[in-house]
C-alpha cells in the first residue's frame, strides 16, 4: 500500500522544541522511550526555562486545542451519539481550506471507518459499497516512521518510539479511551515537573510522548490516512505515560 509524502508544517517554535526534546533524550545515558521505568532527566535552569516557554507556546495554539478536544471526543464513541461532537470538531478543521473536493459527511465517514470505528456510525448503501477498510496497524507504523523522519527526529529515537507505539497496539487499535485524553493536560503535566524549583527534571517517556504529539497533532486535518495516523499517534502518546509496561 502506497504511503504518500506527509504535508508536515511545523512552526519555528515547534522545530526548536523538537530539537531540544531530542537532544535531552539523546544526552541521557541509557535512554528508552518505553515506560517500564520513570527515568529522570536533570535539567539546567536554561533548559527548564526554554522548555516551559516553548510548551506554553504550543498549548496556546488554536489547532492544538482543537486536536486535544477532538481526541477527547473521538475516543468517547459510541457514547457520544455516533461521534457528533467529534464530527463537528473534525469538520471545523477543514472550514478554512479554500477547496473542498469531498462532501463533509463522506469525509467524516471515510475517516471514521479508516480509524476502525465504522460500526458506530450509520452509512448509506452507496457509501458502504466503497468498501473502505480500517487501516492495518503495521501500515500505520510505517506511516508514523515516515512522518518522524520527515520531522528530522534522530533515528535512535524513532526506533524507540516505533517500538513503544507497537507495544501499545491493543490499546491504540481498539481506540481505548485513556484516563485522561487531554493533550493540553498532558503538556501542562510536563510543565509542572519542569517548574519545580527544588528538582527541575523531566521523565524520559514524557519527552518521547511530547515528540509524538508535536509531530502528529497537525496531521489531523490533512489527508484521510494522515489524519488517521495523527489520531492513532496522539492516542498512543497519551497512553505512553499512563500505562506501565508489563
Amino acid at each position: 500500500m502506497r504511503i504518500y509524502e506527509p504535508n508536515l508544517k511545523l512552526s519555528n517554535e515547534e522545530k526548536k522544541l523538537l530539537q531540544l526534546l531530542s537532544r535531552l533524550i539523546l544526552e541521557h545515558e541509557g535512554y528508552d522511550c518505553s515506560n517500564i521505568s520513570d527515568s529522570l532527566i536533570p535539567l539546567s535552569d536554561q533548559e527548564a526555562e526554554e522548555l516551559v516557554y516553548l510548551i506554553e507556546k504550543l498549548i496556546e495554539k488554536k489547532k492544538f486545542w482543537h486536536a486535544s478536544h477532538f481526541l477527547d471526543h473521538v475516543t468517547n464513541m459510541p457514547e457520544d451519539k455516533e461521534g457528533k461532537l467529534a464530527k463537528q470538531i473534525f469538520l471545523a478543521g477543514y472550514e478554512t481550506k479554500k477547496k473542498q473536493t469531498i462532501m463533509p459527511s463522506y469525509r467524516w465517514y471515510e475517516f471514521v471507518i479508516r480509524l476502525g470505528l465504522g460500526k458506530y456510525i450509520k452509512q448509506s448503501q452507496s457509501f458502504r459499497q466503497q468498501k473502505i477498510e480500517p487501516m492495518p496497524y503495521d501500515h500505520f507504523l510505517k506511516m508514523e516512521e515516515k512522518l518522524f523522519n520527515k520531522a528530522d527526529i534522530p533515528e535512535e529515537i524513532i526506533k524507540s518510539l516505533i517500538a513503544e507505539i507497537a507495544r501499545l497496539r491493543e490499546k491504540v487499535e481498539m481506540i481505548e479511551k485513556p484516563k485522561s485524553s487531554s493533550l493540553i493536560k498532558h503538556m501542562k503535566k510536563i510543565q509542572s515537573r519542569i517548574k519545580d524549583e527544588d528538582n527541575k527534571t523531566a521523565i524520559t517517556v514524557d519527552l518521547c510522548a511530547a515528540i509524538t504529539l508535536i509531530v502528529n497533532y497537525s496531521m489531523l486535518w490533512t489527508t484521510r490516512d494522515w489524519g488517521v495516523t495523527g489520531t492513532l499517534s496522539t492516542l498512543a502518546a497519551v497512553h505512553m505515560t499512563l500505562f506501565k509496561a508489563n
